[in-house]
């Protein structure tokens, strides 16, 4: 069996990579860039790779009659919800059209392949207390990247139902894990706190927004949701991917900060006003039932991964300075 996997070099795609590889899946992998994620190892030699633009449509093609997979994994995307608000046409543009030249090309070639479109919880909105998201949910995006990944799913809902390409969809939530960029909650605080017990950074980590309310997941449960949802699930249906369980920022970073050796004083940092969601939670109950899934990982053990991590490259910098 043989999987095409847009967007492998990132944080998704190179758990999704390996997780394909060790079920002894065929890896064909694309992106646009050359530039490999700096915190995930390299990709196994298995991995065919090349570097390709999905929105490039003749090359894309090209690529996809070459291969002829029997699995697509539609990853890539423009991926910054904050970036997104600045430059909401490159958004758009990188995510419908590489969606839609993806499903054209699938069916001009008229391959008998099934194809996965992830999607993401942004599309809900931001949630009212109590309130739970399933599938059926409204969208209510509040960003051009949220807004994106709506009207993609909308493009492959309607290439299977005009066209029967055989199209699964993912809507995951929040994930992290060791390797995740930069940028994002757990990284950021783990980083800071594998530098603090080094003692090359003041005991105090600032938290923004502590009361913001979101589902966490282990990527590694996510990427084999997103295998089991191409497998298992109904063409045309879509699938949230979630732990339902809702946790706070300020939660998750006492949860790192206690696995520090050093006391660690958090304060609330407070950036200019930027419209956020500040309370998201989903329901996976489909996924359960039609895929067999759920998180197995729990949110303590993926922290402690995740900040085990950043001690290791902490350690690893340290001692690079000090030949």
């Amino acid at each position: 069996m043989k999987a095409f996997v847009t967007g492998i070099t990132g944080f998704d795609g190179n758990y999704l990579g390996r997780l394909l590889l060790d079920n002894g899946v065929e890896v064909f992998g694309v992106a646009r860039s050359q530039r490999f994620d700096p915190f995930l190892p390299a990709l196994s030699s298995a991995v065919r790779y090349r570097q390709l633009n999905v929105e490039d449509r003749a090359a894309l093609k090209d690529a996809l009659e070459e291969i002829r997979p029997d699995l697509i994994f539609h990853l890539a995307a423009a991926s910054s919800p904050s970036k997104s608000v600045s430059q909401p046409r490159l958004t758009y543009q990188t995510n419908l059209d590489g969606t839609f030249s993806l499903l054209e090309a699938v069916r001009l070639l008229n391959l008998p392949c099934r194809i996965l479109v992830v999607s993401s919880s942004l599309v809900y909105g931001g949630l009212r207390e109590k309130e739970r998201a399933s599938e059926s949910f409204p969208f209510r995006p509040e960003t051009p990247y949220a807004g994106s990944k709506a009207t993609a799913e909308l493009v492959a809902y309607q290439y299977w139902r005009s066209y029967g390409t055989e199209v699964v969809r993912v809507r995951p939530f929040n994930h992290t894990g060791p390797g995740q960029k930069l940028g994002f909650l757990c990284p950021d605080s783990a980083s800071k706190l594998a530098e603090i017990e080094a003692g090359i950074r003041p005991p105090v980590l600032k938290v923004s927004g502590p009361r913001t309310s979101m589902d966490f997941s282990d990527v590694r449960d996510i990427v084999r949701g997103y295998h089991s949802a191409l497998i298992k699930g109904q063409p045309g249906q879509v699938y949230n991917l979630c732990s339902g369980t809702e946790t706070t920022v300020e939660t998750v970073s006492k949860l790192l900060a206690a696995g520090v050796s050093c006391p660690v004083r958090l304060e609330e940092e407070r950036h200019p006003a930027m419209r956020e969601v500040s309370r998201l939670v989903g329901d996976s109950a489909r996924a359960g039932v039609e895929l067999g899934w759920s998180v197995t990982i729990p949110l303590q053990q993926t922290l402690e991964d995740v900040l085990d991590f950043w001690r290791d490259r902490v350690r690893t910098a340290l001692a690079q300075q000090s030949v």
